[in-house]
């Protein structure tokens, strides 16, 4: 018996009499269940061809790529580690000091933690702010989102965040 696959509409076919499948593969089956899990589309929204910082216009193969290619994605991680960029030459470059409440920065710490390093726009991106070596430096998770896109200047109280362990 030929069927369409839920996920991706190939036609496959159903073998034996009482099987149930709905997908033509197990990357289709675990798809779909990825995606009603997180209740997402399964399925990349169009094949609208995106233009790389190189230039080159391309189709994604997946919803979240933004480089052309592999080769494309190093070069800019490259560049951005030559500028000092990078989480970890941030968090040396600031000596692991929280830039909205001067607490000490545990890099060990990984997010979701409010505790957790995140890289801090100085002048943040909805203010026209750059993503350059001068307008970045370290935060905690939790004074990057309680500072939004205030300036450090505009907070009423700026948070002074416990250590956290």
């Amino acid at each position: 018996m030929i069927v369409e696959c839920a996920t991706c509409g190939q036609a496959f076919e159903k073998k034996g009499a009482r099987t149930q499948r709905k997908f033509c593969s197990r990357r289709c089956r675990s798809r779909m269940m990825n995606a009603v899990q997180w209740n997402r589309n399964p399925n990349p929204p169009s094949n609208d061809p995106k233009t790389c910082s190189c230039g080159v216009e391309f189709v994604p193969v997946r919803v979240t790529q933004k480089w052309c290619s592999a080769g494309c994605r190093n070069r800019h991680n490259a560049t951005a580690r030559k500028n000092g960029t990078s989480p970890h030459l941030l968090w040396m470059r600031c000596h692991g000091i929280c830039f909205v409440c001067s607490g000490l920065v545990d890099r060990t710490l990984r997010w979701p933690h409010p505790g957790a390093a995140t890289v801090e726009h100085i002048v943040p991106l909805a203010r026209e702010g750059r993503s350059e070596d001068g307008n970045l430096t370290i935060s905690h998770a939790a004074c990057n989102r309680k500072k939004g896109t205030q300036l450090l200047s505009e907070m009423d109280n700026r948070p002074f965040l416990e250590v956290y362990v």
